[in-house]
């Protein structure tokens, strides 16, 4: 992660996910933070790059989204789909990513960039953490999507188009300063390489980007970059 409001906001969450491992009951299973324990006035200087996400009809919508993601697009985000901007291979890579966060017990960071019709261009990132809602586990999903800078245009020409640079899974708990102290069942890890696979994702769609492929734990498949890992210690 790079951008300083997508560590603010991860740090938010493991505070509400520690708070949900005390609470839970369940010593064979990872409690995810309710809906109802997201509370603005904690992430103020968040809230117009974040945003929460809801099943309907089998397709991630926008239920909330903050006044700069919507100025971003130039319109607002409510009611629709998360995977909208992106096309091809990259709205299904989208759609996969967010759909499965819940059952595959993972955070998830999509490194993009926006394009405008006038072709002007930003880095994104976007950070997608799972929420409980009304008991239901998953149900809800907390996001933020944070711009690399802040160029003259942003706000005035909307963002139309996203395509894909990245995709990390992250398993925060995982690292040892959980693992430590940590009540409940590790995490099945045997076939995680086949869900990557099957996830269709990461996508890389520059031939030649050394930032990424000079990362130590990248491996070339085609031509893409896969990031592996994402565990934070």
């Amino acid at each position: 992660m790079r951008q300083n409001k997508t560590k603010q906001m991860l740090s938010y969450w493991l505070e509400l996910f520690n708070a949900a491992q005390e609470k839970s009951s369940d010593t064979e299973a990872i409690a995810w933070p309710d809906r109802s324990d997201v509370h603005p006035t904690r992430c103020r200087d968040l809230l117009g790059d974040m945003f929460i996400l809801e099943n309907k009809r089998d397709q991630l919508v926008y239920r909330l989204a903050g006044t700069k993601l919507c100025g971003m697009f130039g319109e607002e985000q409510k009611q629709k789909p998360f995977s909208a901007p992106f096309s091809g291979a990259d709205r299904r890579s989208a759609e996969d990513w967010v759909k499965r966060l819940n059952e595959e017990n993972y955070l998830v960071v999509i490194s993009s960039f926006g394009l405008t019709d006038k072709g002007e261009r930003i880095n994104l990132e976007t950070l997608l953490m799972p929420l409980s809602h009304n008991g239901i586990r998953g149900s809800r999903i907390l996001g933020i999507t944070s711009a690399g800078d802040t160029p003259y245009w942003l706000g005035t020409e909307p963002v139309t188009e996203q395509v894909i640079r990245s995709v990390r899974v992250l398993r925060p708990w995982e690292g040892d300063t959980y693992m430590s102290n940590w009540p409940f069942k590790k995490p099945d890890q045997s076939n995680i390489e086949e869900r990557r696979v099957n996830l269709e994702a990461p996508a890389l769609y520059a031939e030649n980007n050394k930032e990424l492929d000079d990362q130590p734990n990248s491996r070339r498949v085609a031509h893409l970059t896969v990031l592996q890992g994402g565990r934070k210690n």
